[in-house]
This record gives C-alpha cells, sequence and structure tokens, in this order.
C-alpha cells in the first residue's frame, strides 16, 4: 500500500483528491434525496448497462425532465466534454461510445 502512493499513479490520484477536497464547487448536483447508487440501479434496469460518467453527471446536474443545466458550469463542462466526445468518436468510429464518454469524463472531471 505504501508502495501505491509513492508511485507515478498513487501521487496521481492523491493530488487529484487534494484538489478536488479543497475546490469550491459553483456546480451542484440535483440528485436530492435519491442516492447515486440508486440513480445508477435505475439507470442499468432501464438500459441493461452501467451507466457512464458523462451519462451519471447528465442525470445529476440537469434540472427534473432534463430541461436545462442547475449551472452554467455544468453547462460549459458538458459542451466541452460533448464536443471532446464527437472529436474522437469521428476519428474512430467503431470505439464504443461508454467507452469514450467515461475516458472524457475522466480527464474533465
Amino acid at each position: 500500500m505504501v508502495d501505491y502512493w509513492h508511485s507515478s499513479s498513487g501521487r496521481a490520484a492523491s493530488d487529484r483528491g487534494k484538489r478536488a477536497r479543497n475546490a469550491t464547487s459553483s456546480c451542484l448536483h440535483t440528485s436530492g434525496a435519491v442516492p447515486f447508487m440508486q440513480r445508477r440501479v435505475d439507470f442499468r434496469r432501464e438500459h441493461d448497462r452501467e451507466p457512464s460518467g458523462i451519462e451519471m453527471y447528465r442525470m445529476t446536474h440537469t434540472h427534473r425532465g432534463g430541461e436545462g443545466y442547475v449551472h452554467q458550469d455544468a453547462a460549459q463542462f458538458m459542451a466541452t466534454a460533448e464536443q471532446t466526445i464527437n472529436e474522437r468518436l469521428e476519428m474512430t468510429p467503431t470505439v464504443d461510445r461508454v467507452q469514450v464518454e467515461n475516458e472524457v469524463y475522466h480527464e474533465l472531471a
């Protein structure tokens, strides 16, 4: 365990965690009393697969019914994410969209 936290990937994870804990985000989620895990389970039941990070973000940062994002920061994040996803899918159209969405989400989040 100690070796992991001294490795480059462990240090990167530690730095990401520090930034996340110290961040003052103005981009609040809209999950309310529904836990994220319940949203994930509901999505899995409806679509027979796990949601991507982008899909979870969309579900938890839009107003009810999917009408608009709760904050301009969320809208900007999704605009950047969608542009990046579309560019990658154009370069390699045979790649799985969910995989690309997860990669982009982890790069941008």
